[in-house]
């Protein structure tokens, strides 16, 4: 039984998918391995300092998304909820806004 019609086709097409694949991951472990920020010793002897260092790295995570919020969730349930609801509602305002200005 034959797979293809045009098995030469598709064996370079193959062999051309995993060399471009083996080629995009050639320093992956390299890049992977560079430290990626510092953090002091006396900011991780205690779990304020954990926290804010999280999150501050997640607040500069999200500068960098077009729609990126942080919401506060070590708060009530209803604040949360309440906070979250906020920022879709002001986003599907913003939305609409736009779309029939």
């Amino acid at each position: 039984m034959r797979l293809s019609k045009h098995p030469l086709l598709v064996g370079t097409a193959v062999l051309t998918s995993l060399s471009l694949g083996l080629y995009g991951c050639k320093n992956f472990l390299t890049d992977a391995s560079k430290p990626q920020g510092t953090l002091d010793q006396s900011t991780l002897a205690n779990a304020a300092g954990v926290e804010g260092s999280l999150i501050a790295a997640y607040r500069t995570l999200v500068r960098g998304m077009p729609n990126g919020h942080v919401v506060d969730a070590s708060q009530a349930p209803t604040r949360t909820v309440a906070d979250t609801a906020t920022i879709i509602i002001d986003f599907m305002a913003a939305r609409t806004a736009r779309r029939f200005a």
